[in-house]
């Protein structure tokens, strides 16, 4: 199978809330359009009410925000994408499995990490290889296909690139970049926890997949869940600087899927500020919540979040390349694929060993067994019936 740039994109997700889906879908659903992003809720009056954030601090506080987050998008538009760290897979095991610190710190200030050579050339094409001949096996010609996310979980390259000694390698050195204030017997750093996704094969000119700017890992569930709202509760204090978007001990509680969505930027920390308090100006309705939608993804419109409309695009992506960021990173797909070859992507999510993710390793591990749609996505039973990977 002839592959142009090939990628694993990846996601730390810290605390997977799983719901189960019945009806079926498509990685599609979990987007608005700009204009559906005004959702009408006497729900999201109530929040704003408990959360008692007053006009005038929020006023305040969010001119504070903007004057920061406007230094970091005048660096943004001198330096553009050279500001995401990049950093070798050799680069990572000669330092003891940990990413070298001038690159952690890197990470910890723009939330997203472009690691080279994460699986060797020669691996990556026998698995594309072994996939294409995987997907022929069951009726499925990647040339006609009509869809660009293949809602597939089970091969035996997806399951080989999940299990691969360098991907744990690199997700062991990004959760270490994550701390706990309070000692959790129940939650690990040092084995990571997998996270089932789909893959993704993009054609040439492809005009159809397109998402906008957007956030994964809850929409409302952030100010609307106790335990969530206070991962970010140094905002809401007016402590900015006090924020760490590093520290797990509430996110590894929250429940982020309140509202059943199917899944659960790089100046990502004063963008964090921005969206986080946006809902407390005077401008919006006291039943909106600007980017929220029951079952959708956390939308950045250019209405609400104006400021926020400035993303670069990585940089260039080889064979065997992996992409990481953080789950409050915004990001988006872009309108085109203008390469010449198709653009594939293993989308291989990880976070710690916690109570909510143990129990979606549990409920994850029988539908492996049965071949079925793993939790957190559709019940496609046209596509969960394909063969399962021999192992």
């Amino acid at each position: 199978m002839k592959v142009g740039v090939f990628f694993v994109l990846t996601i730390i997700c810290i605390g997977v809330q799983s719901v189960n889906l019945n009806e079926g879908g498509s990685i599609n659903d979990l987007f608005v359009t700009d204009g559906d992003s005004d959702h009408e809720s006497m729900q999201y009056s109530k929040v704003k009410k408990a959360m008692q954030v007053e006009p005038d601090f929020a006023r305040r506080l969010f001119q504070v925000v903007e004057e920061k987050l406007q230094v970091r998008l005048d660096e943004l538009s001198i330096h553009g994408n050279s500001i995401i760290p990049t950093v070798t897979m050799k680069a990572i095991e000669e330092n003891g499995h940990r990413l070298p610190d001038d690159v952690a710190m890197k990470v910890k200030k723009h939330g997203v990490l472009v690691v080279r050579n994460t699986l060797p050339e020669e691996e990556v094409q026998q698995l594309m290889d072994d996939l294409h001949n995987y997907l022929l096996i069951n009726n499925i010609d990647t040339a006609t296909y009509n869809e660009t996310v293949y809602e597939i979980y089970w091969s035996q390259s997806q399951l080989r690139a999940r299990q691969h000694h360098n991907m744990y390698m690199v997700q062991d050195a990004l959760l270490k970049l994550w701390t706990l204030q309070v000692p959790n017997l129940n939650c690990s750093q040092i084995s990571p926890a997998m996270y089932i996704d789909r893959l993704r094969i993009r054609k040439p000119g492809d005009t159809s997949f397109t998402l906008p700017f957007h956030i994964d890992g809850g929409g409302i569930e952030r100010w609307s869940d106790p335990v969530y709202r206070k991962v970010y509760e140094q905002i809401f204090k007016g402590n900015l600087d006090a924020y760490d978007p590093f520290a797990m001990d509430y996110r590894i509680q929250a429940a982020m899927n309140e509202e059943g969505h199917a899944n659960g930027c790089t100046f990502f920390r004063e963008a964090t500020w921005y969206w986080m308090l946006r809902p407390f100006l005077q401008d919006v309705p006291d039943q909106v919540m600007p980017g929220c939608q029951p079952g959708k993804t956390f939308h950045v419109s250019e209405r609400w979040h104006p400021k926020l409309q400035g993303l670069v695009s990585l940089p260039n992506i080889e064979m065997g390349d992996s992409v990481w960021w953080h789950a409050d990173l915004i990001h988006s797909v872009e309108s085109e694929h203008k390469g010449q070859d198709p653009s594939s992507v293993f989308y291989i999510p990880t976070g710690p060993k916690c109570g909510v993710n143990m129990d979606y390793l549990a409920r994850m591990r029988s539908k492996f067994l049965s071949g079925e749609t793993p939790p957190d996505f559709p019940s496609t039973t046209t596509k969960s019936n394909l063969l399962i990977a021999l192992l």
